[in-house]
Order: structure tokens, then sequence, then C-alpha cells
């Protein structure tokens, strides 16, 4: 064990001094946003091919009746007595037909084998939103060790009530990292609220998984690539890590992701109210930016006297306008299908009333092992496979189904943040295209909201470096000063 432990602070510490030398400093000043190479929509050439697909899929018979009579259809044991609550459909608004519970309990991620992930409290309903349920816990022991730093960390994590999308109630669990050197600063200790990508549909992917259990097979590795969190606590910082997608694994559903982030400064603030005055950073990229945007863009209706805590949302490479992505991730030569259809998946477990769209080979590897895939599983399962040959329809984003989920993502870009934002991507992206992300960043400038805005140089995994120097800056500046909103506002240059 220590032979492990010791093993994984040289990797960290490696994975550190490769960001800090690449980035100048561990929150270098301010670099450019401007890529050397002249910014290319991949996005758009990816569009105008992908509308050839479209109509070659229109003159194509439903796959349904190709798949439907090879492969069976599933037949999920019968629930017997009451319906467990993760099993209880969440109610659609306008009241679409419905996939039976007992196919829908089958869907759900599998136990992990620990209370503190898998039990869903029986008296839910008797907390309030934030509140924690039982007690907290410390896992500074398996912990410690992702955190490097020279006066040590403490780790707590506690579980809590929040509220699904569909407004049930529902429970999530999250981490808390605290250093042990004292916070001498004029006001309470800061905190960087990390949202970690997750991209996965398994509850032993989740960040508090891995700090609860150590480094194992399910451990994200973008949890700590790039390293805000260890940079963050190297400052002084406290660190909370929601586990966004909650008990359900609703991988790409913001306002799930959002509302449990929400709730999580909440249960923090009651497990220590010191934290009550305390300046915050709501930081994520990629999965991570879900999260942070649905954050942002639901503190105003849901929690909104964290606003004066949350000064400023951080989110780069955000998959914000899931029609485009539907472009851009999906097809029959595309590398990002499986974490595409890993994406779906998980949204689906929020909005079931979707699997209805889907033919007996994808209902099967829904069943499948595949439903409790880490983003590595995602993505090898998935890849190649369009998502037209999981459908029982030849074009599934032609559904009434899809055209709502493209049109209510499209509204929730409308809805005004209460806290400023800093908002980048890559300028040579093709799986997650700048020009949704420039899109609502111009949203939100009209909307009076402070904005900061950036393209750096690279593509998804290359621009989440490039980016660190300003990123980083901007977080510390503000959990420094506590000011209302980011010291770079460039509404005007959108």
């Amino acid at each position: 064990m220590h032979r492990t432990m010791s093993f994984v602070r040289k990797v960290q510490l490696s994975c550190l001094t490769v960001i800090l030398v690449s980035s100048g400093a561990l929150f270098a000043g301010r670099a450019s946003a401007q890529p050397l190479v002249p910014p290319v929509d991949l996005g758009q050439i990816q569009s105008q091919l992908q509308a050839q697909l479209d109509g070659a899929l229109d003159q194509l018979p439903k796959m349904g009746d190709f798949i439907n009579p090879i492969v069976p259809p599933p037949n999920p044991p019968q629930i017997v007595g009451e319906t467990p609550p993760i099993a209880q459909i969440p109610q659609s608004d306008s009241g679409e037909p419905m996939i039976s519970e007992d196919l829908y309990a089958l869907m759900q991620p599998s136990p992990v084998g620990d209370a503190f992930f898998d039990e869903w409290p029986a008296d839910l309903a008797s907390y309030a939103n934030g509140e924690i349920i039982g007690n907290s816990v410390e896992v500074t022991a398996k912990a410690e060790a992702f955190f490097p730093t020279p006066g040590g960390v403490r780790v707590y994590q506690f579980k809590f009530k929040t509220t699904d999308s569909s407004g049930a109630d529902s429970y999530a669990t999250a981490s808390l990292v605290v250093p042990n050197t004292p916070w001498t600063g004029s006001a309470s200790r800061p905190v960087l609220v990390d949202e970690k990508p997750i991209d996965a549909l398994g509850r032993a992917c989740t960040p508090s998984y891995t700090l609860k259990n150590g480094l194992n097979f399910a451990t994200n590795p973008t949890d700590f690539i790039p390293p805000a969190s260890q940079a963050a606590v190297l400052r002084n910082y406290a660190v909370l890590i929601p586990d966004h997608e909650g008990p359900r694994m609703s991988y790409a559903e913001p306002v799930v992701a959002g509302r449990i982030t929400l709730d999580a400064i909440r249960a923090m603030q009651q497990f220590d109210p010191k934290y009550g005055d305390s300046a915050m950073v709501v930081n994520g990229y990629s999965g991570g930016a879900i999260a942070t945007r649905g954050t942002a863009l639901e503190v105003a209706s849901y929690a909104p006297e964290l606003a004066k805590n949350i000064k400023l949302a951080v989110m780069g490479g955000n998959p914000i306008d899931y029609q485009v992505l539907s472009w851009s991730m999906d097809g029959p030569a595309n590398l990002a299908s499986g974490i595409f259809h890993g994406a779906t998946i998980g949204y689906l477990r929020s909005h079931p009333q979707g699997f209805l769209e889907a033919n007996n080979a994808a209902l099967q590897l829904i069943m499948s092992p595949y439903k409790d895939a880490c983003v590595i599983g995602e993505a090898l399962i998935g890849t190649l496979i369009p998502t037209w040959v999981l459908t029982n329809d030849g074009d599934p984003y032609a559904s009434d189904f899809a055209q709502k989920v493209f049109q209510e993502q499209r509204d929730m870009m409308r809805r005004k943040s209460a806290v400023p934002l800093f908002i980048f991507n890559g300028a040579h992206e093709f799986w997650i295209p700048s020009e949704p992300a420039r899109r609502f960043a111009k949203i939100q400038c009209e909307q009076g909201v402070a904005v900061t805005y950036g393209e750096y140089l690279g593509e998804h995994g290359i621009a989440a470096l490039t980016a660190i120097p300003d990123q980083f800056t901007a977080i510390d500046r503000t959990l420094q000063s506590g000011i209302d909103a980011p010291t770079q506002n460039n509404c005007a240059s959108i």
C-alpha cells in the first residue's frame, strides 16, 4: 500500500510539474487567448458532411425493421412489491408514454456494495435540499495521496438531499478537501468547486468513490488532469468535488448536475458554517462544464442565497447545444461516438420516455455491463457505431422527442446566469465546436452578465492544457479578492 501511494504521489507531482512548467507559474499572468494557428470551425465542415448523411438516412428503411426480428426484446424480472425509488419513473410534463418500471429498473447503474453510494434513504422527504443525511465520513487515509501539499490535507465526504430534474426527491454525494495549513486571509477560506468530467454510467466511476477506495480500475484519469483541485490545494483553498451525476448516473443532464452542485455547497456549509461567507469559483471542463453551466443557470431559481458566494463560473469545452453534438460526435466514422452514446443513456435515465426510440439491440446494450461503463469503456465499446443503428427509426434526431430535447437545451442556454462567467473552447475543435459556446457567451452578455470568452490553441484535449494559464489566473484572482466580476470582461469583442 505504501509503495502504491508513493507511486501515486510521484505521478501526481510529475503531472503538476509539467503543467507548471508549461504554464510558466502555478497561476500565471494573463496569457493571450488568441491561438497561434488561425481558428478553424471544423464543426461547420462536419455539419455539411452530416447534412449529406442525413439525406441518405432519409432513404433508408427503419433500422428496427431489421434488428428487432433478430435481437430478442429484453425480458426484465418483474418488480415484486413496492417499486424501489430509483425505478420510479420521473414524470413527464407532456404525459408521453413510458417504458415499464421493470425495464427502467434494469437500466440503472449497479450497486457498488457501499450504502453511502447505493442506499436510497427512505425518509428523503423529511430533509431540506442540501441537508446532510447521516454522518459525514473522513476518508483522508486513502484520499490524501491525491492532493500532495507540504502541509497535508483532510478529506471528508457527505451524503445529502437534492432534487432531480423532474422535481422529485433524490440524494447525492460529495467530497471536501481541506488543507491542514490555516487560512490567514481576511475572510473565510475560499473554495474551488471542482466539477470533474465523470462522463460515465457507473457509480464506481465517481471521484468520491476513488477518493474513498483509492486508485482502482474505474478511476477516471481526467479527475486529476488538468490538476485544478491539486493547484487549488497548493494555494491553500478548500476544494469541493460534487458527484454531480446523482444516483442514476444521469450523465449530460445539466439540471441534475447543477442542483446537485448547489446542494453540495449547502451541505458543505452545514458541515462547517465558516464556509457560509466563503468566496467560491465553480470550475468544469467538458462533462464538468455541463455541471458548471447547470449550476450557473440554476442558482437564481434553485439556490438564490448562494449567488453571494459564487463569484465566478468557469467552463471550458462545453457540450452545450445537443443538436450540434448529434453531428459532431456521432456517426459511423467518429471516435467520439462511444462517449456520445454514454451521454445519451445518462440523459435518458432522467428522461426515460426517450428509451421508446431504442430498438432491441440498444435495449440489450443498456442492460448489459455497459450500463456501468466508465469513460474509457464507453469510448471503446461505442466507437464507430452510429446512433441510427441503435434506434427503431432511420433518423433518430428527427423524432419529436429528440427535437424536444434540442429545443429545451437551447431554451436553457437563454436563461440568465446569476454569476459571472469565464467561457473557453478549443479554437480547432471538431467534437465540441466553438460556435455554441460563443453563442452562449453572446446571449449571456446581451442579458448583462459579465463574461470573459476565449478560444485557445488545439482541439478538445490540447485546449484543456493551453487554456490553463488564463483559466487558473481567473480562478486565483477571484478567490483571492472575492470580486463580483472577473477581471477580464470582453463582451464587446465576442
